[in-house]
């Protein structure tokens, strides 16, 4: 390691996400221009469309969610910011008024293209979405996982190793009793969906039927 190294300044997470999402939203745009119509009207509408995709990927990316739920970052207002960003730069409105009309306009044709585009059946009753094992990052953040009683039933609640505590609920299929310890890496994160709901998370245990 070189001598510099030492006093170069660590990225926060906050920063290294925010220069992750907006090197997608703009390596997005730059693959969307090479292919352009020449027709100005057709062009901002398939960069728009791109954009979309891009940001409703980013949206339900369990992975990130999961991280910045353990990590205290507000995912949904960095995600809104960058792509707020990128509008407006390759989008660009010509007064203040214009660049609020524009990022509502284009929240509501993204909620409006996905739904045309991906017409999923109603779904009335939380469902799995998916289940995945605790990645390495992520049981090394972590001190201790214990099963903890909550409001809302046990939940585990993890010390973070960077300070703070993060609760998630466990799972109901999981048969663990307060004060537990939970072993991560034999832990599954759950993630359930519901129409009209944003997703939601649990833990659950390997003895759990999924």
């Amino acid at each position: 390691m070189r001598i510099l190294n030492l006093f170069k300044k660590k990225k926060t997470p906050v920063e290294v996400l925010k220069q992750k999402l907006s090197k997608g939203f703009n390596d997005v745009v730059k693959g969307t221009l090479k292919n352009k119509r020449g027709d100005p009207l057709m062009d901002n509408l398939l960069l728009k469309v791109a954009i979309t995709k891009f940001y409703q990927s980013m949206k339900t990316n369990s992975q990130l969610n999961i991280y910045c739920i353990m990590t205290g970052i507000d995912y949904q207002a960095i995600l809104d910011e960058e792509c707020n960003k990128v509008l407006n730069t390759w989008l660009p409105p010509t007064t203040k008024q214009h660049v609020d009309d524009n990022y509502r306009d284009f929240l509501t044709d993204t909620k409006e293209t996905v739904q045309t585009v991906s017409s999923p059946k109603p779904i009335s009753k939380w469902s799995v979405k998916s289940v995945r094992d605790f990645n390495a990052e992520e049981i090394d953040a972590v001190s201790q996982a214990v099963v903890v009683s909550s409001e809302y039933g046990n939940s585990v609640q993890f010390t973070m190793k960077s300070g703070g505590m993060t609760y998630i609920p466990l799972d109901q299929n999981s048969n663990l009793t307060t004060g537990e310890i939970i072993n991560l890496s034999k832990a599954k994160l759950i993630c359930l969906e519901k129409s009209g709901e944003s997703d939601i998370y649990r833990v659950g245990y390997q003895e759990s039927p999924w």
